[in-house]
């Protein structure tokens, strides 16, 4: 008797081991959460505006304005819609079913906290106001996400940082100036040190004004600009309206292009004003576009530093046979 009841109690405890085993395992595994979307109802037709912000205070804006999407702090200038129907389309695919986290401790390191993400995402729309945090990068082509409001945190591979820049350029077409440099007939430069005229004779050949009989045009170097000033882009528009911060009314540079478009002569004039010290960029008026731009540095100085020297072909020296 003895021996059956100590079974019995052996039996017990091996069964109360796999029941305390299941349960371990049981609450040990991922929480299990519906797949549904996380922004529920979004549609691009029930979105007036968008503004993406990353970590390194880079920040855009896009509203609807009259059906097009555009920049609104930078003059209404125009978005690819084609890039903000993108997005929407990858924020209306982020779903709820790879939940990584439920608890806010761990968004300072997952990088889905309002002060630490890697970007922010606020949607205004019809069904009210949206915040989602785009955080780190466990695997490629998956981010961890979390709408403002809530502790949850998900992993998805439905959007990425890339399309949701917080970056100007990538929302816009950045030409500036577009034109064939065949169709260019003369050009002028003005900047402190110099006063430059090119121009493009009859026979299809460029020549400074302002070289010497015994001076020749370096036709490489100055293709190099040819090309440069008629296809130029900028980094991003700033607005339609002249300011006086913007140094125009003593420019550090006047470009003007004379060319021929659709048979007819057309001539622009390009200013480069100030330096914005915070960014290191140049402002810009293209007579024949109504925005004021920035332009990178390298672009801007290729135009206010330019000399004649450097313009100048140089002969190659003669090796004097011994």
């Amino acid at each position: 008797m003895t021996v059956n009841k100590t079974q019995k109690i052996l039996t017990g405890l091996v069964v109360i081991q796999i029941i305390l085993a299941a349960l371990v395992f049981y609450l040990g595994r991922p929480k299990t959460t519906s797949n549904e979307p996380l922004i529920k109802s979004v549609s691009i037709d029930d979105i007036s505006s968008v503004q993406i912000s990353d970590k390194e205070n880079n920040q855009v804006t896009i509203e609807k304005v009259d059906g097009n999407w555009v920049l609104v702090n930078s003059g209404n200038f125009p978005v690819i819609s084609e890039n903000v129907t993108k997005l929407v389309d990858d924020l209306a695919n982020i779903h709820t079913g790879r939940l990584v986290t439920n608890t806010s401790a761990s968004h300072q390191r997952l990088e889905v906290d309002a002060e630490n993400y890697q970007r922010k995402v606020d949607l205004k729309t019809a069904n009210g106001d949206f915040t989602l945090f785009i955080g780190s990068s466990p695997a490629q082509s998956n981010v961890h996400v979390r709408l403002s409001g809530q502790d949850a945190v998900y992993l998805t591979n439905a959007i990425s940082t890339t399309t949701a820049s917080a970056l100007v350029s990538n929302w816009i077409d950045t030409s500036y100036i577009k034109i064939e440099s065949n169709n260019v007939k003369e050009i002028q430069i003005t900047t402190a040190n110099e006063n430059l005229q090119f121009q493009l004779n009859e026979a299809g050949e460029w020549n400074c004004l302002q070289l010497s009989a015994n001076e020749k045009l370096d036709i490489s170097n100055w293709t190099t600009y040819l090309t440069a000033f008629t296809n130029l882009r900028m980094v991003s528009p700033v607005s339609t309206t002249m300011d006086e911060s913007y140094g125009f009314s003593s420019p550090l540079a006047k470009l003007t292009i004379k060319y021929t478009e659709n048979e007819q002569e057309k001539t622009g004039e390009l200013l480069i004003g100030k330096k914005d010290e915070t960014d290191s960029n140049y402002y810009a008026k293209w007579s024949l576009s109504p925005y004021v731009v920035k332009l990178a540095s390298f672009n801007a100085e290729r135009i206010t530093n330019i000399t004649k020297t450097e313009l100048i072909s140089v002969p190659a020296t003669e090796t004097v046979a011994p």
